[in-house]
């Protein structure tokens, strides 16, 4: 894994280029207001086909390379629904809840967010369980229950926010949504069962079963 401090001189690099990207990008997509795009937030290595694959990172499959920080470049009510798997934890609060704005302007009215973060409450059961084998080895493998947790939670020093249940709806809530729900791996309010299915593979499912999963809705 690369370290945090090689991210932050790459991500000082890519800042204008990306903002002018996004420039350009409000240009394109200033006159398609569909309504109907899928957005995938941060797809990382998980590119999902039928979305629109956004990622910061220029050497990731994507379909458009943006700074989520910096804003979206979709006109208003052209989403149906938005999905961040494992990515607004690695933002501060404020970044957080303005990431999450952007997605609630972005969502036609009644449109959903699915957001899959690290499950503090999990993590905190599993430690009090003494549970050393809930706990994934990465990205650093560790003998004790603390190591583990730590490693989980804070992913050496990459997680700037831990969320349970109260924290990401008030983060949500905050950001304008509503009707606010956990939500289970394989359902969904957001998304069609085909859809989940590109989303949250087989293989993903152990990972998932340890995170926070919540829904949202932009009101109707």
């Amino acid at each position: 894994m690369i370290s945090q401090p090689i991210k932050n001189l790459y991500w000082l690099a890519a800042a204008a280029p990306c903002l002018l990207n996004l420039y350009y990008q409000r240009a394109v997509y200033h006159r398609k207001n569909s309504g109907s795009l899928l957005l995938h937030l941060g797809s990382g290595d998980h590119y999902i086909d039928g979305f629109l694959n956004i990622e910061g990172n220029l050497f990731k499959k994507k379909d458009l390379w943006l700074d989520v920080r910096f804003g979206l470049p979709f006109p208003e009510h052209s989403a149906r629904a938005v999905y961040l798997c494992h990515v607004l934890e690695h933002f501060d609060f404020q970044t957080g809840r303005k990431i999450l704005g952007e997605c609630r302007r972005v969502l036609a009215l009644g449109g959903g967010i699915r957001i899959a973060v690290p499950s503090l409450d999990q993590a905190i059961d599993a430690f009090n369980r003494r549970d050393l084998a809930w706990f994934p080895e990465w990205p650093d493998r560790y003998e004790s229950l603390g190591g583990r947790f730590n490693s989980y939670l804070l992913c050496r020093d990459q997680h700037r926010v831990m969320f349970d249940f109260s924290f990401a709806r008030e983060v949500l809530h905050s950001a304008g949504f509503c009707s606010i729900e956990t939500a289970g791996y394989g359902s969904s309010r957001a998304f069609s069962a085909a859809e989940l299915e590109r989303m949250e593979p087989g293989e993903m499912r152990s990972h998932l079963e340890r995170s926070l999963v919540v829904e949202a809705l932009r009101e109707a």
